[in-house]
């Protein structure tokens, strides 16, 4: 089980790392880059980055695109299978096997987004003071 706490700002949101490998590659959990991700309940789907995608060298590899509808409007947008990592403890991790839509744009905060297809294999909660938990199940 992974499992993760702590604080969270209002004009974030929650963050938690996670690592992303292309879905043809296993590597040691010291070789998996990690990215900050955003927990949104509101989000249907996890999303990436471009900046993510072209560190996994998956941007020119698309299984397909997926009409994607956010405040910004509606795009078609690519989707990668990739591997969504947790890091349990030291040496262990979770991996998640995930279809990811690549996002519009890049934000300064996180490059991943936990979208409810992520959220529904896990318990969330958070406060109104800024804590929050985690625990995929």
């Amino acid at each position: 089980m992974f499992g993760a706490s702590g604080t969270w700002e209002a004009d974030i949101g929650p963050l938690i790392e996670v690592g992303l490998a292309a879905s043809t590659e296993w590597k040691s959990p010291d070789e998996i880059p990690r990215f900050k991700a955003l927990i949104d309940s509101g989000a249907e789907e996890t999303c990436i980055s471009r900046t993510a995608a072209a560190l996994l060298g998956i941007r020119d590899d698309p299984i397909g695109t997926r009409k994607v509808t956010s405040p910004g409007g509606s795009a078609n947008l690519p989707v990668y299978e990739v591997h969504l990592i947790f890091f349990a403890r030291p040496g262990m991790t979770m991996a998640l096997e995930a279809d990811v839509v690549e996002t519009k744009s890049d934000s300064p905060d996180f490059d991943v987004l936990l979208g409810r297809d992520v959220l529904s294999r896990a318990i969330f909660t958070m406060d109104f003071g800024g804590q929050f938990a985690f625990a995929l199940i």
